[in-house]
């Protein structure tokens, strides 16, 4: 029996075809049923029955589980070994959102790699649902979402509350509000009801941003005039710019995490939205998972980046941390 044969098994397993797993192996299924044979004749067992359809014997059910026990402690050693030895290599799976990724990913990655340089980080970018499925079935090692759900076995660790944030060009807000805009500085509150008839800019419903101003709409009774849609708060944040519209942003879009300052085009303004609630960013991982030491790092240096984000929003937004 070889690491290789389980991983060859275990494939088989997940896909419950032999065609499948010699697909995802890059290798012919023949080698696939080599190994199967191999490992079967070994312990004078079968593992599948192939009639009327694939599945697994109570001799396969017992492989299974003791291969996958055996796949994470070879994984687990490889991990330890990399922590000791600068010359052993790892990875480590971080899922983030695609705009986090943007603003976040390069402060975290030269930390982290500073101290850690034979670790290799891959980065895997979706929603925090998606990502969450992702971190349960083992793709990842760690995600930061937003606020994630409480599950049985995850361990969430809270990193910074945020506000949704309006930007809009100052023209348009005196046009549409009838009043001279704010001077520059620190974020004013603002309710939708005061955002007039604003076009707006915002992300499609399903969004995280999008459900938190629908719970807002229905609350206020209002009517809000919707001019566009957009995952891509960077793509909403260039059409405020150029004076669109009334960007509802999350307040990263305006980060720049290498000079620790909130960035305002000199042509806008922006709001605090004060109705529309805040959401928790967090990291989660498994709580039974054990992490070597570099991981647990990763996760320090993570708290590092969103401690001096939040450090920034509190100027900006003049509250106190768990308002923001």
């Amino acid at each position: 029996m070889t690491i290789n044969t389980l991983t060859v098994f275990l494939t088989v397993v997940e896909e419950m075809s032999f065609t499948r797993a010699a697909q995802r192996l890059f290798i012919t299924q023949q080698s696939l049923s080599g190994h199967i044979r191999r490992l079967e004749e070994e312990y004078g067992v079968t593992l599948f029955e192939r009639k009327p359809k694939l599945r697994l014997t109570a001799d396969g059910e017992n492989m299974a589980f003791y291969a996958a026990q055996i796949l994470r402690t070879q994984n687990e050693m490889i991990s330890e070994f990399a922590d000791l030895s600068s010359q052993r290599k790892a990875d480590l799976g971080l899922g983030i959102s695609y705009m986090r990724s943007t603003v976040f990913s390069p402060g975290i990655w030269n930390r982290f790699h500073r101290d850690h340089p034979n670790i290799q980080v891959r980065l895997t970018e979706g929603n925090t649902n998606t990502l969450l499925e992702q971190l349960q079935r083992g793709e990842i090692t760690l995600m930061i979402g937003v606020d994630i759900r409480p599950l049985p076995g995850l361990r969430v660790i809270p990193l910074i509350r945020e506000s949704l944030c309006c930007l809009v060009d100052r023209r348009m807000y005196e046009t549409c509000c009838g009043k001279d805009s704010p001077a520059p500085g620190p974020a004013a509150p603002i309710t939708l009801r005061e955002l007039g008839t604003m076009p707006l800019l915002l992300p499609p419903r399903g969004n995280r941003l999008r459900t938190a101003m629908e719970r807002m709409i229905r609350k206020t009774g209002t009517r809000p005039r919707v001019l566009l849609e957009s995952d891509r708060q960077d793509v909403l944040y260039r059409l405020v710019c150029e004076g669109e519209g009334a960007g509802i942003l999350s307040p990263m879009v305006l980060y720049d995490a290498e000079e620790q300052r909130v960035s305002i085009p000199e042509n806008c303004c922006l709001f605090r939205i004060r109705d529309a609630g805040v959401s928790t960013v967090s990291a989660a991982l498994l709580a039974d998972t054990q992490l070597p030491r570099y991981a647990e790092e990763m996760i320090d240096v993570i708290r590092t980046v969103f401690a001096e984000y939040e450090t920034t929003l509190r100027a900006l937004f003049l509250q106190e941390t768990d308002d923001i």
